[in-house]
């Protein structure tokens, strides 16, 4: 976190690190014949360093999010034109599906989801972050299903609205309304990350 209490700093030393551990990766792989163990070595060594802690600095903006994406990108042109099984030049997300992959801002969405799906069933032992979550208690019976469980608090800057507990409040109200069988306290975890995923 810089002096503009935001993570541009932060996403920038990790897109360099991660340009430069591709850079290892791609050096120490030439002679590499199959595309599934270049994929596992970019997880364990590129995507961990890229995902690590995201709940906390996810980027809210589109060009620091792209920024980094644009690693994920370099290394699936350069799968593409390693083993000429698709061109370099198809969209990315043509490549990403060819591979087998996620997109990066996917894989923090389900993070987020997940991160407070652990915290709210007790999965994760931290009061302090549970106490701040707002929950929408309806004073009726409603008629109709309730797709904004949690409260999201009101902010006028753009620090506060994406802070870390208002964004994953946001995203899981827009989730349970999107997937409306979804039941974040009764589904186990196996259940409800398959529904994020599909």
């Amino acid at each position: 976190m810089d002096s503009k209490v935001n993570f541009r700093s932060h996403i920038d030393s990790i897109v360099t690190k991660s340009a430069r551990l591709l850079g290892f990766l791609k050096r120490s792989t030439r002679g590499f014949k199959l595309v599934r163990t270049k994929v596992v070595l970019y997880n364990a060594l590129v995507r961990s360093h890229l995902e690590f802690a995201s709940v906390v600095w996810k980027p809210h903006y589109a060009v620091h999010s792209q920024r980094v994406e644009s690693i994920q990108r370099a290394f699936t042109k350069h799968l593409a034109y390693t083993f000429g099984n698709i061109s370099p030049r198809c969209p990315y997300e043509q490549r990403i599906k060819r591979y087998d992959m996620t997109t990066l801002r996917n894989r923090r969405l389900t993070q987020d989801l997940m991160f407070l799906y652990k915290l709210v069933n007790n999965k994760l032992d931290c009061c302090k972050l549970i106490e701040q979550i707002g929950l929408k208690v309806p004073h009726n019976i409603p008629r109709y299903p309730i797709t904004h469980l949690f409260h999201t608090k009101a902010s006028n800057t753009n620090l506060g609205v994406n802070s870390p507990l208002n964004r994953l409040t946001r995203e899981m109200n827009y989730f349970i309304k999107s997937v409306p069988n979804v039941d974040i306290y009764h589904d186990s975890v196996k259940v409800f990350k398959t529904q994020i995923i599909y």
